[in-house]
């Protein structure tokens, strides 16, 4: 079993976080999205998806099993103001 944990920084409007297909519940806390959840060791899936003012910088950091694995992303919102990550491979 392996911790997983997720913060998304700049989404001043919302955030949602989508793990292996479900929709996991985000926190608002010190102006950041996070959550944390325990799963399976192996390969999962996940995409973030954000909103904000169009251009506004956003930034996402998961992290993950006993070696602390670390996807880091880091964008702008589009001329929308949405954002997201596509699908993403994560090995825990």
């Amino acid at each position: 079993m392996a911790s997983i944990g997720v913060s998304i920084e700049g989404a001043s409007t919302d955030a949602t976080f989508t793990w292996d297909g479900s929709e996991k519940s985000l926190t608002r806390a010190g102006g950041k999205w996070i959550c944390s959840f325990d799963d399976l060791d192996g390969q999962h899936y996940y995409m973030i998806a954000v909103k904000g003012p169009p251009g506004e910088v956003w930034s996402a950091a998961i992290k993950g099993g006993d070696d602390t694995v670390e996807n880091k992303h880091k964008s702008k919102m589009n001329g929308h103001g949405t954002g997201h990550t596509g699908l993403v491979g994560f090995i825990v």
